[in-house]
Formats: C-alpha cells, sequence, structure tokens
C-alpha cells in the first residue's frame, strides 16, 4: 500500500485536536453546577434565617447570622458567606420596623472562586462572582432575641 493512502494515526490526530474543546464543555458544565448548588444553599440559608427571625426563635445562645453562617454546606460558604437580617416598616400605619406583620429581609452573600486552581496563576485577579441568596417573611412576633444587623 502506497504510504501517501495510510490513514494510521488520523483517529488520534482527530482526537487530540477535539480533546481540549471536549475538556472546555465539561468543565465549564461542572463549574456551573457548582456555582448553581451555591446559589440555592444560599437561598435556602436565607430562607432558614428569615424564618428563625419571623418566629423570634434563636437556636444557639450566640447571634442568630453566626448560627446561619455555620450552617452553610460547604466550608468556603461558611468562610466567606455574610447573613444579613433587616427588619422592614410594613404598610400597618406604625413607624417602627420590627412589629408583627412587617417584613424581615434575611440576605446571605458570598463571592464564588469561578476557577479556584487558576486563582494564583491569574496575576492575583481571581475569576470570582458574587452570589446572593435572599428571602422574606412577615414577623409572627416581636423580634426581641434577633437583632438585625450583618454577620462578621
Amino acid at each position: 500500500m502506497p504510504a501517501a493512502k495510510r490513514e494510521d494515526g488520523a483517529v488520534l490526530v482527530e482526537f487530540a485536536l477535539v480533546l481540549p474543546l471536549l475538556l472546555l464543555v465539561v468543565l465549564g458544565t461542572m463549574q456551573f453546577g457548582i456555582f448553581l448548588n451555591a446559589k440555592i444553599n444560599e437561598t435556602h440559608l436565607a430562607s432558614s434565617a428569615a424564618r428563625y427571625a419571623a418566629v423570634n426563635h434563636n437556636p444557639t445562645g450566640g447571634s442568630l447570622q453566626d448560627h446561619i453562617k455555620s450552617l452553610g454546606g460547604t466550608q468556603y460558604l461558611r468562610d466567606n458567606a455574610q447573613v444579613c437580617i433587616e427588619y422592614l416598616d410594613g404598610d400597618d400605619g406604625n413607624a417602627d420596623a420590627g412589629d408583627p406583620g412587617d417584613p424581615v429581609t434575611a440576605t446571605v452573600t458570598a463571592t464564588y472562586s469561578l476557577i479556584p486552581f487558576l486563582d494564583n496563576a491569574l496575576d492575583d485577579t481571581p475569576a470570582s462572582v458574587t452570589v446572593q441568596g435572599d428571602a422574606t417573611m412577615r414577623l409572627e412576633t416581636f423580634p426581641d432575641d434577633i437583632p438585625q444587623g450583618c454577620s462578621a
């Protein structure tokens, strides 16, 4: 068989050309899934914080914000999240926020690193995005045990 018609190794060359694109798609899909999981976790934590504040229940002796932060599903969320609780004035005619029936808003915010293993290789400018979950509920009782504010 003449050398010009041989196709030995053609599949290997084609695979080598397609492999970087395939890896980019797979890693991008995985990163998007991890990002979406972080968003869902933060929304769930904000909902839990708003519920605890709405019923004036603090399950620990410390602040509710620190307790919610400790419930973060991953070490990343426990270290980087900021939990804020804010009592808003409702439309009940009272000037005071924090009356039964007024809304309470809980917000959980964290900076999510999109490509954590490349952070140091990108000249100290990490590829990151701020992820936020929030929830609003109506107060069922006066919030005596839970002050508003943000975690450290």
